[in-house]
């Protein structure tokens, strides 16, 4: 078994995800054979963008799958175990707002325990989702990648109060179409959006989080 993590890394700033760096292109080529030839191996792929052969291939090759890791649940509990923070009936609130992820609930953690005295009630007081330095760091990584069109799209998403449509989306930006659809789907590959089925419909909104970020930056 091979892993390869942040994967990421081979691919182009400032472009659509998942445009490989001229030095990076024969990894594209890696990844295509490993998934179309026989063998007995497993190649496990970490990344936050996901690689446009992935995404293609794995419409034709039964072994091929994406797992997307998302929300820990009631596990995350742990890190604020560790955190040793008070007011556990208040924790899972804690956890809902910052959708799960280990990286936002640990940054979360050390600034209640800094600054709040360990209570998870007391910091939840506070209103607006609060973004510690080490949060906005981790966030800034993912925003500086991103194209201009893509930060248009994010900007407008962040200024919505109810998720959107495409159609809705296209009427409110100077985008063209296709301009617009490459950027959704880019934003997409790096898991920068919420997205929802309702009635054959799609909606497209922020997490919570990302949106504050995005207010606070950008807006």
């Amino acid at each position: 078994m091979i892993i390869l993590d942040d994967l990421q890394i081979l691919f182009c700033s400032g472009k659509i995800a998942s445009q490989y760096q001229t030095e990076s292109e024969n990894y594209q080529i890696f990844f295509q054979l490993i998934a179309e030839i026989n063998h007995q191996s497993c190649l496990i792929l970490n990344s936050r963008e996901k690689p446009i052969e992935i995404a293609q291939l794995e419409t034709k090759n039964n072994y091929l799958r994406t797992l997307i890791l998302g929300n820990l649940g009631l596990a995350a509990k742990e890190i604020l175990q560790k955190q040793k923070l008070s007011d556990e009936e208040t924790w899972e609130n804690l956890i809902n707002i910052y959708q799960g992820n280990p990286r936002w609930i640990e940054f979360t953690a050390t600034m209640i325990q800094e600054l709040f005295h360990s209570s998870v009630a007391e910091f939840l007081q506070w209103e607006k989702v609060i973004l510690s330095e080490s949060l906005v760091a981790e966030l800034d990584k993912n925003f500086q990648r991103i194209t201009q069109d893509e930060q248009i799209v994010i900007i407008q998403l962040a200024q919505e109060s109810q998720p959107v449509t495409l159609h809705q989306i296209d009427k409110i930006l100077d985008l063209s179409t296709s301009d617009l659809l490459n950027a959704i789907q880019s934003l997409k590959r790096r898991l920068l959006l919420d997205i929802k089925q309702e009635d054959k419909t799609t909606y497209f909104s922020l997490n919570p989080v990302l949106k504050q970020y995005v207010q606070n930056q950008y807006t």
